[in-house]
């Protein structure tokens, strides 16, 4: 955003601009990851696949970049989210905050996954939740193979948690917890008539695109 906005002009009159935007943006996958020696990176984060962040990352990273698209019904993930709220004692109206039209969580992922579903088919692999805890087998090798990779043996039923991150930052203790098996946990959170009509509502434009796999959805 510099580069259009706050250091436009300056750029702009070192007559080096596209050259100095391509070498930043260039540089900052190697910077961030300069730790790591592994072949292949996978970066987390639920807008990459929005029109921008994707543009910008054929652009200046890797023009064969690929995404692994995760989908779910929203009333799920409400209620997901509802269920470590209420664990946090959290008093604010949360399902108001998530499906306000600007929330980041959830919303802006929310349409970032509809442009992938419509207009990035051919560059993703969209795995849905049910496929994960339901065939997780199958659904690795289907990650290992859209990757290009040669297939490791996981034990999906002893995990090790190796990848932290500061829960602090979102104000929600256990947010980030990973169990140590792969399994569809019970969750007896009911969600009011408005926010379940709300989630059907957007998981049903989810499930009208032809790339969307299985919602496992009644109604949809």
């Amino acid at each position: 955003m510099a580069f259009e906005n706050q250091a436009s002009e300056q750029i702009a009159a070192s007559s080096r601009g596209d050259k100095i935007k391509s070498d930043v943006m260039s540089g900052i996958p190697s910077s961030y990851y300069k730790d790591n020696s592994g072949k292949v990176i996978v970066d987390k984060c639920r807008l990459w696949v929005n029109n921008e962040n994707i543009s910008m990352a054929r652009n200046y990273i890797n023009k064969d970049i690929k995404s692994i698209v995760m989908i779910r019904p929203i009333h799920e993930i409400v209620a997901s989210f509802a269920k470590v709220s209420l664990k946090n004692n959290d008093e604010n109206n949360f399902y108001e905050y998530l499906l306000s039209p600007n929330n980041h969580v959830l919303m802006h992922s929310f349409h970032a996954t509809c442009y992938a579903l419509e207009n990035l088919k051919n560059t993703c692999l969209f795995i849905s939740y049910a496929q994960v805890v339901e065939n997780t087998g199958n659904t690795i090798k289907d990650i290992y193979n859209f990757l290009d990779l040669d297939l490791f043996s996981h034990n999906e039923k002893s995990i090790e948690q190796t990848v932290f991150e500061n829960d602090a930052a979102a104000g929600l203790d256990d947010l980030h917890t990973i169990r140590s098996k792969i399994l569809r946990e019970p969750n007896e959170i009911t969600l009011p008539d408005w926010v379940r009509s709300k989630c059907d509502m957007l998981t049903s434009r989810l499930a009208s695109f032809d790339a969307c796999p299985e919602m496992h959805y009644n109604g949809v």
